[in-house]
This record gives structure tokens, sequence and C-alpha cells, in this order.
């Protein structure tokens, strides 16, 4: 009798080390779900202000085709920018941006046989949206 005793000493030790280990991996694994979960709810929040201002710099550049009857000739990226920075454009309260490209039709980006493209990507914190238009 006592060398089954003896056998078993120490039994309890190893399961209950066993049992926290396994609750440990569960709650560490709970941990990280959760606080993927919280990045990705605070990047959807920075996504609509993103999409606001490319919106308002989609607005924006058509306001000044529209307003000044075109741009200069437009043949590369940086030839026909329009930014957020630009004079006589209210800043964003929250510090978002935006920076709008527009390019002649048939040029990088722009399909043949449109006469303009507009690509706006607004941008807030460490995220980014774009929108595109061509007409």
């Amino acid at each position: 009798m006592k060398n089954i005793i003896k056998k078993e000493d120490g039994v309890a030790l190893y399961m209950s080390l066993m049992m926290l280990s396994v609750i440990m991996a569960i709650g560490m694994g709970l941990t990280t779900l959760t606080l993927g979960q919280l990045r990705t709810a605070r990047d959807i929040g920075n996504s609509v202000i993103d999409i606001y201002a490319a919106d308002a710099g989609i607005e924006r550049g058509l306001y000044k085709l529209r307003k000044t009857g075109g741009l200069n000739p437009c043949t590369t990226t940086s030839d026909c920018v329009v930014t957020s920075s630009d004079a006589g454009v209210t800043p964003f309260v929250n510090n978002a941006s935006y920076n709008v490209t527009v390019l002649d039709g048939n040029i990088l980006w722009c399909p043949a046989g449109k006469f303009k493209c507009l690509r706006s990507i607004g941008s807030f914190s460490d995220t980014s949206r774009a929108f595109e238009l061509s007409f």
C-alpha cells in the first residue's frame, strides 16, 4: 500500500499546474482577440473621418475645376494637386487632410476617352481612404 502512495506523490501539483497553464492560455488568447477587436474599432472610426476628408477633397477638386475652368495642363501627378492646406481652404478641426490629384484623360491611371480623373486620398491618424472620379 505504501508503494502505491509513493508512486502518486506530486500528481495533485502536476494536475494543478496543467489546469493553470490551460486557464492562462485561454486568458491570453481572449486578451489577444480583444485587443485586435479594439484596434479594428478604432480604425473604423478613423476610416469614417478619412472618407469624409476624401469626399471633401473630391468636392474641392470639382469646385476648382468648374470655377477656374480647369487647372494647369496635367501630364503628371505632380502638375495638378489640390491639398487641404491650399490657400482659401478652411482646415479640418480634427487635423484630417486630403490630397487630390487631377489628371487629363489617357495619362497614367486615367482611362482613355475621359476628360479628367480625380483621385482624392483622405488621411487621419494612421489610416487613409481614397475616392476616384472620372468624367
